[in-house]
């Protein structure tokens, strides 16, 4: 149950990534009950995994330790409940991917729907797998589904790292797109008013600083997606790969944060 155990914690915290990457940008543009009723659903799951983990741990060491045909009768029982408990887990935390980037704002409609394909299949892989467990008749069965779900981690992993960037992707160009509209309604603002020239000319560079700012923002995020199409080549979708698109993303956040402190000052 090595695997199983690491499988669950690096899914803990993507999930986590995703709750916690920009969270007044996202939940602007998800239906927070639709999420939450997902998220919720896979924190349930996930801490009946742990249960059935620590319940299997204790059978599997009484097993080893006195050897009697009772317990391994417990043990084989505990290994399926964790099986189980692991694929809904999974199950639940593909599920939560599949809602959050349902009408997220900002996704490219076209990589949108090869994900909902991608996590489709894997929450149908799932639904076999548990089908496998489920009729599992004796620890060899147990085993051999075991041995082949493992085989899995990999397309897991990259199927889930691959949305993960592209939801935060799409939620910062989405936080540009919205700052390119209101800089845009900000400089009509400034040519209209009727305010002293000193005070115009401050404006306007305080609105061409805004404007540089939101160029730079571009060049980052365009060296972002040139990250994500050279891994999109690549099968499957490692950590490090992930690692450096979000890198890349908080350098263009910096950037963002910047274009939002001068969109306040000159609104004032």
């Amino acid at each position: 149950m090595k695997l199983a155990r690491h499988t669950a914690i690096i899914f803990f915290s993507a999930v986590l990534a995703v709750l916690g990457f920009f969270p007044a940008m996202l939940y602007a543009q998800q239906t927070p009950s639709a999420f939450d009723t997902a998220k919720q659903a896979y924190i349930a799951t996930l801490n009946t995994y742990r249960d059935k983990e620590q319940q299997f741990s204790v059978a599997h060491e009484q097993y080893l330790q006195l050897q009697t045909l009772a317990l391994l009768d417990v043990a084989v029982a505990a290994s399926r409940n964790v099986q189980l408990a692991r694929i809904g887990t999974l199950t639940s935390y593909f599920q939560t991917l599949l809602t959050y980037i349902s009408d997220l704002k900002g996704l490219d409609l076209t990589k949108r729907a090869e994900q909902q394909i991608k996590i489709q299949q894997i929450l149908d892989d799932l639904n076999a797998q548990k089908l496998l467990v489920d009729t599992a008749q004796d620890r060899v069965a147990l085993d051999v589904a075991s041995t082949q779900f493992s085989g899995r981690e990999a397309p897991l992993l990259s199927t889930a790292y691959m949305t993960l960037a592209l939801s935060k992707i799409a939620a910062m160009q989405y936080a540009i797109d919205q700052l390119r509209i209101v800089s845009t309604q900000l400089r009509a603002n400034i040519d209209q008013q009727t305010i002293d020239v000193s005070k115009k000319t401050e404006k306007l560079r305080g609105f061409d600083e805004l404007q540089r700012t939101m160029d730079a923002a571009d060049v980052l995020m365009k060296k972002t997606d040139e990250q994500l199409g050279f891994s999109t080549n690549q099968s499957p979708m490692s950590l490090s790969t992930y690692v450096r698109i979000i890198d890349g993303l908080n350098a263009v956040y910096s950037k963002v944060l910047q274009a939002e402190s001068f969109v306040k000052e000159l609104a004032q």
